[in-house]
């Protein structure tokens, strides 16, 4: 199997639930849970965002779709972070990718790295440090992977803020988790997959998006007239299907501009019920259809 055609196992890896006011952001302690998500570390906090957030001369624009995570929190910058455990095949090897974004401004207290540490299982597997943007006032993004092989029916994956307490920034997006990894493990940073078998020119996962209609793999939208990313599952961007519309989502889910921002996406009655029925109707979802609307 190859690794670009198969959807991610994360739920809301782009972080775009809960949706968060434009501009603003929403703060979750250990123990809490958000939209597929658990809150683990010290005590502290960690943050969705919205990418349109600014402070002073910076901005935090996510790296796909609206909104990113914030580690560090509201200001609470400890070793907090968040977890998921979703099922996997023993003996199996799956690629973890993720981006991290990263602010040199040690002045205004957003320090001068990024350091999100990944642990698959509770073992420390990386430590992913982004030290790009000197001289720029947004965020610069950086993609890191790594491969590893399942040893049990659930495997939990958890990513923890690295920052020193000065630092307020430490923001991560668009996580994916994908199985059928050809090619030994390991291999991290830039987009390297460490011996995950082989790339293409474009239309790929996290790839350039091809020709002059800039297609994608199945499963797959382009971002940004750039790049391909998953689409489909809650929360995400709905996906392109026949004829060019842009309506397709995953079963039980319904494409639906519930951020009014032009960018439909893949909801369910949890996230979009009022957005999905009529005044004095019931959003029932449905596992196949999606969410219906009854009387």
């Amino acid at each position: 199997m190859n690794w670009w055609t198969s959807g991610s196992l994360l739920s809301n890896g782009g972080f775009e639930c809960p949706v968060v006011a434009s501009g603003g952001f929403v703060s979750y302690a250990p123990g809490q849970q958000f939209f597929g998500w658990t809150v683990v570390g010290a005590a502290g906090q960690v943050s969705p965002l919205s990418g349109k957030y600014v402070s002073g001369a910076y901005s935090w624009p996510a790296h796909g779709g609206a909104q990113a995570i914030d580690l560090t929190g509201n200001g609470t910058n400890a070793a907090t972070g968040i977890s998921q455990s979703v099922a996997t095949a023993p003996g199996t090897a799956y690629l973890l990718s993720f981006w991290v974004g990263n602010l040199v401004a040690p002045a205004a207290s957003w320090g001068s790295s990024s350091t999100v540490n990944v642990a698959v299982d509770g073992v420390q597997v990386m430590s992913a440090v982004n030290a790009d943007g000197a001289g720029a006032t947004a965020l610069a993004w950086k993609q890191f992977s790594l491969t590893f092989i399942a040893t049990a029916a659930m495997t939990t994956v958890s990513f923890i803020n690295g920052d020193p307490s000065t630092d307020n920034s430490n923001i991560l997006d668009d996580v994916m988790l994908v199985a059928g990894v050809a090619g030994g493990a390991g291999g991290a940073g830039g987009g390297g997959a460490g011996g995950a078998g082989g790339s293409r020119a474009c239309g790929a996962m996290n790839g350039p998006c091809c020709g002059d209609t800039r297609t994608c793999d199945p499963g797959l939208r382009c971002q940004g007239g750039a790049m391909c990313v998953v689409c489909g599952r809650k929360g995400d961007l709905c996906c392109p299907v026949a004829g060019g519309a842009v309506t397709g989502c995953n079963a039980g889910f319904k494409c639906v501009d519930f951020q009014g921002d032009d960018l439909p996406r893949c909801a369910d009655c949890t996230n979009a019920a009022r957005f999905i029925c009529s005044t004095g109707q019931t959003c029932t979802d449905d596992a196949v259809q999606g969410p219906q609307c009854t009387p």
